[in-house]
């Protein structure tokens, strides 16, 4: 894996896109490359996908009609100092009346802010957790 030793970015921000895709859910996930190289404390030649699943799966917790979910996470790219990787919850049959998300990725990380982008039921709706707000609950 090769990631520029050099960041330009000087937001900590990470992308968390929610959409529902027939009868699955995907979480669209957007990190800074030097976000998870800090949170791992690992080098970019260490770095991982298994790495960046584990981690996502211990921060990111979300719950639909009370209910919680298993992400499974596919699709690794690295472009252009940015990790994509999606999350997947396969079988999603009833509508969502509500959703509830623990967040505490990468709040390790100094003034580090976490985008989340709700496009469900046609709504669409954003929220920001930080170090001060980890968990959200929303109703449809």
């Amino acid at each position: 894996m090769s990631l520029q030793s050099t960041f330009p970015h000087d937001i900590q921000v990470t992308f968390f896109t929610i959409h529902q895709l027939d009868t699955s859910i995907i979480v669209d996930v957007d990190i800074e490359a030097k976000d998870i190289i800090l949170a791992l404390e690992v080098t970019e030649n260490e770095l991982n996908v298994e790495q960046v699943q584990s981690y996502l799966k211990s921060h990111f917790l979300l719950s639909i009609n009370d209910t919680p979910t298993d992400l499974t996470y596919q699709n690794f790219k690295i472009a252009e100092q940015h990790i994509e990787i999606q999350g997947v919850v396969l079988g999603m049959n009833e509508k969502i009346e509500n959703i509830a998300i623990q967040n505490n990725c990468f709040l390790n990380i100094e003034n580090h802010s976490n985008i989340i982008e709700l496009k469900l039921n046609q709504q669409e709706r954003d929220f920001l957790m930080d170090i001060e707000r980890t968990s959200i609950n929303v109703s449809f």
